[in-house]
């Protein structure tokens, strides 16, 4: 069952994302609970509420208030950072800020239905993704982490840190052990104590990369060329899905 969020200021045209949206999830055999919010407000108590959220609908403009679904879409991404979101919305000038939620798609009001379609298509795509795990011992006990929720695997000493965006797991794994359970086109090594989920780059210069996150790993010398090949591959994959 999957969990999906609708966030317009006008009744009208939320009522039209909500019943539209559940029908194409529906023709594609997924069922789902959608929660719809009028305000900004409304949408953090459903956040607040919420133990999952898959999809994220959000109109941009929500009237002369002060936060608009820019500042909705951080407040998805924060508190389920593997939520697709695509953004709604009647008019094209973006702030910035829009790239750092990272959404999965525009659809211009006018076009909503000529649109939904490939939408929810390329959501299905990603959640299709999502079902891929890197398997870890700890001990007697084995572990299941969503590929998708890695930021990047660090060698340390003897020890892997396996690092996501809420947690680090500590594995005895080396680096080509774990490197054989990803998918490839997805990670690339950037030094030869990183695994880098190609997902997460902002961006990167002769020395360093940066990650959606803030954080700044090394570029080694020996990775550099490799490295820029594997992200220009997964770049232009991703825009082609």
């Amino acid at each position: 069952m999957l969990e999906v969020m609708v966030l317009d200021d006008d009744p009208v045209a939320r009522k039209k994302m909500r019943q539209e949206t559940e029908q194409e999830l529906k023709q594609h055999g997924f069922s789902a609970v959608l929660h719809e919010a009028a305000t900004p407000q409304t949408a953090k108590k459903i956040l607040e509420q919420m133990k999952n959220l898959d999809l994220a609908l959000l109109d941009i403009d929500l009237g002369s208030g002060r936060e608009s679904g820019l500042q909705i879409a951080s407040a998805v991404r924060n508190r389920f950072p593997a939520c697709s979101i695509i953004f709604v919305t009647s008019y094209l000038a973006f702030a910035t800020e829009i790239y750092e939620v990272q959404p999965i798609y525009f659809i211009m009001k006018d076009q909503f239905h000529e649109k939904l379609g490939k939408a929810v298509a390329m959501f299905l795509r990603i959640q299709a993704r999502k079902q891929q795990y890197l398997k870890i011992s700890k001990g007697r006990t084995e572990m299941l982490i969503p590929v998708e929720s890695i930021l990047y695997i660090e060698r340390e000493n003897r020890r892997s840190n396996i690092v996501t965006q809420t947690e680090k797991t500590v594995v005895w794994d080396n680096l080509s052990k774990l490197y054989e359970q990803l998918p490839h086109e997805r990670f690339a090594c950037c030094h030869k104590s990183y695994i880098i989920g190609l997902r997460w780059v902002a961006n990167y210069d002769r020395f360093n990369v940066t990650l959606t996150t803030g954080q700044t790993l090394p570029i080694s010398r020996s990775h550099r060329e490799e490295f820029r090949k594997s992200l220009a591959r997964f770049m232009i994959s991703d825009m082609q899905n």
